[in-house]
C-alpha cells in the first residue's frame, strides 16, 4: 500500500481500474453483500460525482503547468 501511495495520482487510478476489473472477473460479477443491502462493486463509487473526461484532466494539467511556469519566470 505505501509504495501506491507513492505513485502519481494518475497512477493510482488506472491501478485501481485494473484491479476492480480483476475483482469483477474473480468473483463472477456476482452482487457483494453490504451492510445495508446488495451492492455492486461499482456501488462503491456511486454517490461521487462523475469522472472527468481526459480532455478535461489534460485541460487542467497543462492550465496548471503554464501557472507554474509563470510563477518559476
Amino acid at each position: 500500500m505505501a509504495q501506491v501511495m507513492h505513485l502519481p495520482l494518475v497512477e493510482q487510478l488506472r491501478l485501481l481500474r485494473q484491479m476492480t476489473e480483476h475483482l469483477e472477473q474473480t468473483i463472477g460479477r456476482q452482487k457483494m453483500l453490504g451492510g445495508t443491502g446488495e451492492l455492486r462493486l461499482w456501488g462503491y463509487c456511486g454517490d461521487l460525482a462523475p469522472a472527468p473526461s481526459l480532455e478535461e484532466i489534460d485541460a487542467v494539467r497543462h492550465e496548471i503547468w503554464s501557472q507554474l511556469r509563470d510563477d518559476i519566470t
